[in-house]
């Protein structure tokens, strides 16, 4: 994708001393390391900036460790129907200070995943551009999409209906909608993906993401792909926004497992006795 554009040339640095407080009915503790380790800060500060083009009209926003020290590989995030980027300001923050260059398109109907695409194309020319900061920073090959609700089928969307999703290495769907707000979300095709896929939901998302259909979405995925569903306790369908809820220690873990091969990261998903099936928050 070739496209006009300049970084905005307001640079915003970030560094949390600590990470954010879950919500009220959830929290990270020492009996579960894992989720406890990726929910936390992972260490390096952040820089945050906004594509535009040369109308100035927003694009993307970009996090990524300021201390460029690549190549890092890429998290690109789907909006919810009708939400831009800055709903999702400290998650980004948190994805980038584990050494991920997070990118989210300014647009508020992702559905047919183009723009999400658009998102890790750009990326990919910045990466073989070289007067670009992101110059040989990027490590194309490792291209993690995560959404939420009408971004959950945008992800889905990116990977499956564009011959470049392939780039997407791997998939993960928070919220994913079911049949009955397909015209909102726009139309998927789970049975078509052939990346490491995660579906992750709450309890308390019944309405638009039951455990039901979340099952039947995991189970039209091809034999031999990997495949995982978690319900979050007690999580509703905007428990991500912001910095991630109960969603961001296993999140940021799977992510870290697939795309940087962290085997600790591993071990909550994978292995004789996976973390997260033990584990009293998260069902099915």
């Amino acid at each position: 994708m070739h496209i006009k554009h300049y970084l905005a040339s307001a640079i915003l640095c970030f560094v949390l001393a600590s990470c954010t407080v879950p919500r009220a009915t959830y929290s990270y503790g020492p009996s579960f390391p894992i989720e406890n380790r990726y929910a936390s800060w992972g260490g390096r500060i952040v820089t945050n900036q906004t594509v535009v083009d040369g109308y100035g009209n927003q694009l993307f926003e970009v996090y990524y460790p300021t201390e460029l020290q690549g190549p890092y590989p890429i998290v690109v995030w789907g909006n919810g129907t009708g939400s831009l980027p800055p709903l999702y300001h400290e998650l980004a923050l948190h994805m980038a200070s584990w050494g991920f260059v997070y990118i989210a398109p300014y647009d508020e109907n992702v559905g047919n995943g183009r723009s999400i695409l658009d998102a890790v194309e750009f990326l990919v020319d910045e990466n073989s551009n070289p007067n670009s900061i992101f110059y040989t920073q990027i490590n194309i090959g490792r291209v993690g999409a995560v959404g939420t609700s009408q971004g959950a089928n945008g992800v889905i969307n990116a990977h499956t209906n564009y011959p470049n999703g392939r780039l997407i290495s791997t998939v993960v769907a928070n919220a994913l909608p079911t049949e009955e707000f397909i015209d909102i979300a726009g139309p998927r095709d789970t049975s078509r993906i052939r990346a490491p896929f995660v579906i992750l939901s709450g309890t308390a998302d019944e309405l638009i993401s039951p455990i039901d259909a979340n099952l039947a979405a995991a189970r039209r995925v091809p034999r031999g792909v990997p495949v995982m569903v978690a319900m979050s306790d007690g999580a509703t369908h905007i428990e991500i926004e912001g910095d991630g809820g109960s969603f961001r220690g296993y999140l940021t873990a799977w992510m870290a497992y697939q795309l940087q091969g962290d085997a600790y990261a591993a071990s909550a998903f994978a292995g004789a006795n996976p973390e997260i099936v033990a584990h009293p928050f998260w069902r099915d």
